[in-house]
């Protein structure tokens, strides 16, 4: 009996053991890596950065077509942030509010506007978005046209009604010949009274085909099948064909847009670019100035610039109130708003704008 119990003893003792010795194995062939490891990774992780301004363009909507020569330019981005608007060439300083709204009240061109709207934080860091508004009565001579056309079609019938004698299925008939013809009318003026919008856009002219016309722009490339018949080509005021626009032209195409369909109406034609000059919003030091140029540290990147004063430069005060260019020194930090034609070089300052009271300087 007493051998017995010792046998069962060791037996649970062995399993015991077996079943220790199992868990063991098992625990080890899960890896895990060591805390040196870790320390190892979060050392060689990369730095936090400074993230650039986001922009929400409220209006107005890009590729909008309107007949009024000014609109309001809003939008939300980082708050308290200068905030520098260019309608084409022309510059606008101002400054998001503590929720970061912002909003411009701007005078518009006749035909394409640019409106490039640059966010710089304190970093210098610029952040860009773009709409375009296109000033034209053309869509709106389309509608003219097609709302006295709707209406002599109806004075016509009013008219054949007394001055003739007809029977019941003759009238259904001619009724049903004017509906008819008032869809019709309807259809080529872009169903308009189902509210479409106006709308345009702006390309250089990549392809061109019998029937079809491929443009690209900032959003991309777009191809529009375009019939002759329902859209009108023009060129400096003389009519074309699709076969006389060439390769490297810039279109302007206006018509209506309704959900996802967009459909042409109006092609106008150019050798030229619309697009303004290249633009540059940038934060710095002032490292050296003259009567001819001014040269900063740009403090988003840390490399020297020198740009060119023209009479035309606006010297501001930090409120932008008029200045002078004798009360700017070197150390002096700017904004600085120039634009140039020629690429990279040669920026000319629109606006320089101290970042303090110039009064605190003296």
């Amino acid at each position: 009996m007493k051998k017995e119990v010792i046998l069962a003893i060791l037996i649970g003792l062995g399993m015991g053991l077996f079943i220790t010795y199992g868990v063991y194995r098992v625990r080890n062939s899960i890896t895990t890596p060591p805390v040196t490891d870790l320390e190892e990774a979060t050392e060689a992780s990369p730095a936090t950065t400074t993230t650039p301004a986001l922009i929400a363009i409220h209006s107005p909507l890009h590729g909008q077509v309107q007949t009024e020569t000014t609109t309001t330019v809003t939008g939300t981005t980082t708050e308290n942030a200068y905030v520098v608007l260019f309608v084409n060439n022309t510059d606008y300083i101002s400054t998001s509010d503590e929720t970061g709204n912002f909003s411009f009240d701007v005078t518009l061109e006749d035909g394409v506007n640019y409106l490039t709207v640059h966010v710089i934080d304190k970093e210098g860091t610029t952040t860009t978005d773009e709409r375009v508004v296109i000033v034209s009565d053309a869509l709106e001579k389309i509608n003219t046209t097609a709302e006295s056309a709707s209406a002599e079609a109806t004075d016509s019938a009013q008219t054949e009604t007394t001055e003739t004698e007809e029977t019941l299925e003759e009238t259904t008939e001619r009724n049903i010949k004017q509906v008819k013809k008032y869809l019709d009318l309807e259809k080529v003026k872009g169903v308009l009274s189902n509210h479409p919008t106006h709308h345009g856009i702006v390309g250089e002219v990549q392809r061109l085909n019998d029937d079809a016309l491929t443009f690209e722009n900032t959003q991309g490339k777009t191809i529009l099948a375009i019939n002759e018949d329902e859209v009108d080509i023009t060129k400096k005021g003389a009519a074309q064909k699709l076969s006389d626009i060439a390769v490297g032209n810039w279109v302007t195409v206006l018509g209506y847009q309704e959900a996802e369909d967009f459909t042409p109406r109006i092609i106008f034609v150019d050798t030229t670019s619309p697009r303004p000059d290249t633009q540059l919003v940038a934060l710095g030091m002032i490292t050296d100035i003259s009567s001819k140029t001014v040269s900063i540290t740009d403090r988003a990147t840390n490399e020297e610039r020198v740009l060119t004063l023209t009479k035309n430069s606006d010297i501001e005060d930090s409120d932008g109130e008029k200045a002078s260019i004798d009360d700017f020194d070197v150390d002096i930090n700017v904004l600085i708003v120039a634009t140039t034609a020629d690429g990279e070089k040669d920026f000319k300052i629109k606006t320089m704008r101290s970042l303090v009271p110039l009064d605190d300087l003296n």
